[in-house]
């Protein structure tokens, strides 16, 4: 994500240092400037401040350190990684710096991520750092331990951005058939920089995946994440002691300093004095992590974006529904002393969602209950559920729209494929003569509405455990 959000030709990332000395500036390519917005100027400036530090830092030996861009989704986090991570590997004021400090250059960059978003990290390489000098690469968990040390070898000889799974970074440095060549390539030395796409992967400080990243040697460590608290401190810690381990403490002292004050006065029995001292341990907390943690939403767009508009459309009932709403909501008051009121919402939600979307997807639903409870695992066939239906499918009611006759004949005659003997196609006037003979069956569709309902009552605990399906089914087919 990103877009124009400025007019300047190129960003100073180091705008202090490079006022003392223009051979110390560091700057954004002019390609990529203009497609920031200034949220992510901002944030490119912000990781560079702690990745990189200064070009005087990096003389000095101080090789960098850590940062979590804490970005809501959609806020283009993608786009502000690769702008810095294109920098850092394009700056040649950087290496000459890296290089008199004796600490390690900018060259190869790893990203570990979702293995699901592989490819697209790979299409963003393409599509924001089209003709740099150096490559990228994709180490595929699916092809064979050579070819994956092999496309490690050549990033890390030619340098560039690798993209690799989270699973396949854990198999590659634990398992013993491969750590030997891995792990100089991936941990020690490893990258000059790696960022964790989706980083709230590694919200437990004890897992598998923490302790082999945590053995990358580098601490230039970035973590892109959209929501990294969730009121979860646990797993807040553990992203934060990866970025910068040591400087929250112990997981005990952090639990002592931090979790449990301002767990305690999220209980329902807190008073006012622990909600006092929650407040002064989160302001201790912002405090802290200010320096190193870049945290964004959505509302930084609210006068960028168009206005959003909701609009409502209510859909009447047709009579058969109407029917089986009725019968339904009449047993439900008759079972309903005794039982769970929550047990009682969600199957009644799930049923009448069925009702809604479509009566056959709770009839569907019905025959599945039944043929569960039977122990039958014979698939309830489509032609059958629909033939058994057939009061159901057309709304008898002469308000309806002769296109939504059409609509009706056309969906009645692709489930009549199939069958022994196809039913002709109904044009719009056959439609209407059989609106007469409906009405002769209407005595008819509310006995068998009303027999439906109660057999939603009686398959009560069925019907909830695959009433998701049916609705789902409902919105696939609306």
């Amino acid at each position: 994500g990103g877009g124009s959000g400025g007019v300047e030709s190129c960003l100073i990332l180091n705008p202090a240092e490079s006022s003392r000395s223009r051979d110390d500036t560091v700057e954004l390519s002019s390609e990529l400037t203009p497609l920031l917005k200034p949220h992510q100027r901002e944030a490119v400036t912000f990781l560079f401040g702690n990745v990189a530090i200064s070009c005087a830092s990096l003389r000095s030996g101080t090789e960098g350190v850590g940062a979590l861009l804490s970005h809501s989704m959609g806020l283009g986090k993608t786009l502000t990684t690769l702008a810095l991570i294109d920098t850092l590997l394009s700056s040649t004021t950087l290496r000459r710096a890296a290089l008199a400090g004796g600490v390690a250059a900018f060259r190869t960059a790893l990203i570990v991520a979702p293995v699901t978003v592989l490819d697209n990290w790979l299409d963003e390489i393409s599509k924001w750092c089209d003709g740099a000098a150096y490559g990228a690469y994709k180490v595929d968990g699916s092809e064979s331990l050579k070819k994956r040390i092999d496309t490690l070898e050549r990033w890390r000889e030619g340098g560039g951005i690798a993209v690799i799974g989270y699973e396949a970074f854990l198999t590659l440095t634990t398992r013993a058939t491969s750590a030997r060549r891995a792990v100089p390539l991936l941990q020690d030395p490893g990258p000059d920089i790696i960022a964790l796409d989706e980083g709230h992967r590694i919200k437990n400080d004890t897992g598998k995946s923490h302790a082999a990243l945590s053995a990358v040697r580098t601490q230039r460590r970035l973590i892109l994440t959209g929501t990294p608290l969730q009121n979860n401190l646990e797993e807040y810690y553990a992203m934060l002691s990866w970025i910068r381990p040591n400087i929250l403490g112990p997981p005990s002292e952090f639990r002592n300093r931090f979790v449990h004050p301002i767990e305690n006065a999220m209980a329902a029995d807190a008073n006012a004095s622990d909600q006092r001292r929650a407040r002064q341990r989160m302001a201790v907390l912002h405090d802290l992590l200010e320096p190193f943690v870049h945290r964004r939403t959505a509302e930084i767009l609210k006068n960028a974006l168009p206005p959003k508009y909701e609009i409502a459309l209510t859909c009447r009932l047709s009579p058969v529904q109407r029917k089986l709403y009725a019968a339904f909501i009449e047993e439900r008051r008759a079972k309903a002393a005794g039982s769970s009121p929550m047990a009682t919402l969600l199957g009644g939600y799930q049923t009448m969602q069925q009702i809604f979307n479509h009566p056959a997807c709770l009839y569907r639903c019905l025959n599945a209950a039944s043929a569960k409870a039977n122990g039958s695992k014979e698939k309830v066939r489509e032609d059958a559920a629909y033939d058994s239906m057939d009061d159901f499918m057309v709304d008898s009611s002469a308000e309806e729209s002769a296109s939504e006759s059409d609509d009706s004949a056309d969906g009645r005659r692709k489930r009549s494929k199939g069958k022994s003997k196809a039913k002709p196609k109904r044009s719009r006037a056959s439609a209407v003569e059989e609106e007469g003979a409906k009405d002769a069956k209407g005595a008819k569709g509310e006995e068998e509405g009303a027999k439906v309902a109660k057999g939603a009552m009686k398959q009560g605990g069925s019907s909830s455990a695959d009433g998701g399906g049916g609705g789902g089914g409902g919105r696939d087919g609306g």
